[in-house]
């Protein structure tokens, strides 16, 4: 079976608008395979697709003071500044969505548009495996709000989010 790989952005009004899309591509003989937090695993699973997961900051948001707090920094600004110096959220992330792309040998890749960054990550890979790749924005997302911004950090580090 071949296989799609969905990046999306971390928040369920993300995830919904896509499962159409899934389910008429697995109709057509594909596996919808969503690279997720741990905590939507049961909700993707749910719909009938594979999930993995994807732990980590996306790279280039500005996350590194985010993803050093929950590593309970000593030194958060020092530590702040070694990490854009040595492109670690980067590093992290290329990891990861290389051992996916690997293991899966995705057909087509969709990412979110909120995510875009790990476009770069994942192109060599595209072009040496012969995927396709995309960009997909879901539909009717608004700008996000501070509880929002607030609740995005707290999930890429598996923490539970606020009610919103």
């Amino acid at each position: 079976m071949k296989n799609i790989l969905l990046l999306l952005h971390i928040f369920e009004s993300h995830y919904t608008p896509t499962f159409q899309l899934a389910k008429l591509l697995q109709s057509q003989g594909y596996q919808a395979v969503y690279a997720v937090p741990e905590r939507y695993k049961a909700h993707i699973e749910a719909q009938g697709f594979t999930s993995i997961t994807l732990l980590g900051f996306p790279f280039g948001l500005g996350f590194e003071k985010d993803n050093r707090e929950f590593e309970k920094s000593q030194d958060l600004y020092l530590d702040v500044l070694l990490d854009k110096i040595s492109n670690r959220i980067y590093e992290d992330r290329k990891a990861k969505l290389s051992q996916i792309v690997d293991a899966l040998q995705p057909t087509l890749i969709l990412i979110d548009m909120w995510i875009s960054t790990d476009l770069i990550m994942v192109y060599p890979k595209v072009w040496t495996n012969k995927a396709t790749r995309t960009a997909h924005q879901s539909p009717l997302q608004a700008k996000p709000t501070n509880l929002q911004r607030k609740n995005r950090s707290k999930i890429y580090r598996g923490e539970s989010a606020d009610p919103l």
